[in-house]
């Protein structure tokens, strides 16, 4: 399990090529793996999926206060809006973007440059929420404020060490993108 917080956040084919023992793998494989994954996935996200203790109240104060929500993941666009709906559905999220062909995902900042447009809002004026290291480069690579969740998939000194370095300090990482 602790393992297991380290593959996900890039992607489910990201998440696959962590899982699996290191080796070359065929396109056909990989498209096999990627598809039982994401038919699993489908047919069960919300059977042990909860939102983090103490979130519904976080959200529906920050409701209370008209501050603007939006959520940026890299989960499915469709998914993500229907996910939102069904974990929250009393409250507004202004923007939801999810992964979509032909749009870059995190760590790159076009979605957030595109969220803040949609929202008439400058990146020194909003903060990211973000529990991993792939969040703490996005705010970086964007210029919103950097908030760390130390309840989600990283510790306090990865998400530290990211925003400062602003690469990729966990060594389950293959790659850092810059």
């Amino acid at each position: 399990v602790s393992s297991y917080r380290y593959f996900v956040g890039d992607g489910v084919k990201e998440l696959v090529l962590r899982a699996l023992p290191k080796g070359d793998y065929s396109k056909e494989s990989m498209d096999q793996f990627v598809n039982e994954i994401k038919k699993e996935y489908t047919d069960r996200w919300n059977k042990k999926t909860r939102p983090y203790p103490g979130i519904q109240d976080l959200l529906e104060e920050l409701r209370k206060r008209n501050i603007i929500l939006g959520v940026l993941t890299n989960k499915p666009h469709e998914f993500a809006r229907s996910m939102m709906d069904y974990y929250f559905p009393k409250i507004h999220f202004q923007s939801i973007k999810g992964f979509r062909e032909g749009i870059p995902k995190k760590p790159d900042p076009a979605q957030i440059f595109y969220m803040l447009r949609e929202l008439n809002a400058a990146p020194e004026t909003a903060l990211y929420l973000g529990d991993s290291d792939v969040d703490m480069m996005t705010a970086k690579r964007s210029g919103v404020y950097p908030v760390g969740a130390l309840w989600g998939f990283r510790d306090q000194s990865e998400l530290i060490q990211t925003w400062r370095e602003g690469c990729c300090p966990s060594p389950h990482r293959s790659s850092c993108r810059h």
